[in-house]
């Protein structure tokens, strides 16, 4: 089937999909809102418990380390369908070929060798191996994702070998 033209098709079944589950959603709104998590003071060493009483429930509070998520931004990903003569065309074909290890293995290779990718690493391959996703090598603030994913959309327009490069939109289940 012409790429072109499994694109366009893919792109319409993903858009009815995404109506119907806006439809759905807006059907059966949450009857719920999401629960808060008590945030108590640490304390060093457990009160003593008075003579006779119940133990209470044990309370679950968040690490310590855990940043909030505005704090780093999501990796900043792109996919990217390399055409023909490109050098990671061999690692799509090898992909769609299922050979996913050596192509994972040329992917790498290819892109440590190609100056017009560098600060992009591999993440993995799309379903049926026909695009890679590329990703950022270092993690980014959300400033920083921004100017990133915009500088790179512009840079894959105007280089050759690409057949089509967009960023990768990462959708995450509503935490409740």
């Amino acid at each position: 089937m012409d790429q072109k033209a499994l694109r366009t098709w893919g792109i319409f079944v993903g858009g009815a999909a995404l109506a119907g589950s806006v439809a759905i959603a807006a059907i059966n709104p949450a009857r719920d809102a999401a629960p808060t998590i008590e945030r108590r003071p640490a304390v060093s060493a457990p009160a003593p418990l008075p003579a006779k009483a119940e133990t209470p429930p044990p309370v679950f509070e968040p690490a310590a380390a855990v940043t909030p998520p505005s704090a780093n931004a999501a990796p900043v990903s792109f996919v990217v369908r390399f055409g023909d003569h490109h050098p990671l065309a061999a690692a799509q074909r090898l992909a769609a070929e299922g050979e996913i290890d050596e192509a994972r293995r040329s992917a790498e290779r290819a892109l440590t060798r190609q100056r017009s990718l560098r600060g992009l690493c591999f993440d993995r391959f799309t379903v049926g191996g026909a695009e890679i996703v590329l990703k950022s090598c270092e993690p980014l603030t959300e400033r920083e994702a921004e100017s990133f994913r915009r500088r790179w959309s512009e840079r894959f327009q105007s280089m050759s070998g690409i057949d089509y490069a967009e960023a990768n939109v990462i959708l995450t289940p509503e935490a409740r």
